[in-house]
């Protein structure tokens, strides 16, 4: 029984995540709570798709923006074949445009890196219990989209991370020596930077140094 009184039996998951450190922390995490038992690391949706039906996991655990086949589309293979799975992303993208198709596709809940391992697990306990856990911005914009409002327009401003980056390509570091620096894949770093262009509406790195610089970020 936990602090709140609720009882849960032993909840089986399964973790989809191309970044292989991220992903080993994520299971040790995981892995050691009173609660949860990781059946199953994946690093690409095809490994996923290959094994789920074989560990069958209470909860899937995944990522979004993936090396060849999508999140989206690994949510929806699974929840097509598995309906009593409950499926919660934990991925760095706010956008809408991430968000709507991940619960179209057949999530129940859609928390943002960076969450506290508190509340990854909480999370995860949450779903189970008949719960649709969100980050408070995640939740924001659902509503405002229910209500049929206009979701409310992400910050532009940069997070601490593609700050990093920014400074990274300024001192004229190569992708791959920026993932070694911060221990992330090359992967990671290229959809970095790919926000970074979103956000600072340009197209190539001199045009991100000469915006980033002129909005004080370098």
């Amino acid at each position: 029984m936990t602090d709140d009184g609720k009882r849960y039996s032993m909840i089986k998951v399964s973790i989809l995540e191309d970044d292989t450190r991220a992903l080993g922390f994520l299971s040790t995490l995981l892995d050691g709570s009173e609660h949860i038992s990781v059946i199953g690391s994946y690093a690409s949706g095809e490994e996923a798709l290959e094994h789920i039906p074989q560990h069958q996991p209470d909860v899937f655990i995944s990522d979004l923006n993936l090396p060849g086949i999508s999140g989206i589309e690994v949510i929806r293979q699974v929840k097509a074949q598995f309906e009593k799975i409950d499926i919660l992303v934990l991925t760095m993208h706010d956008e809408w445009s991430y968000i709507m198709p991940a619960f179209k596709a057949g999530a129940t809940g859609y928390i943002l890196k960076g969450t506290r391992p508190a509340e990854i697990i909480e999370s995860i306990l949450s779903i189970r219990n008949g719960g649709a856990p969100m980050s408070p911005m995640i939740a924001r914009n659902l509503i405002k989209e229910l209500r049929g409002t206009k979701p409310e327009k992400q910050a532009e401003t940069l997070s601490e991370r593609e700050k990093d980056i920014l400074q990274g390509i300024a001192s004229g570091s190569s992708e791959k020596t920026i993932a070694e620096r911060w221990n992330i894949s090359y992967h990671t770093v290229h959809a970095h930077i790919k926000n970074i262009y979103k956000k600072l509406h340009v197209n190539s790195k001199t045009e991100a140094l000469l915006k980033a610089r002129n909005e004080g970020y370098l």
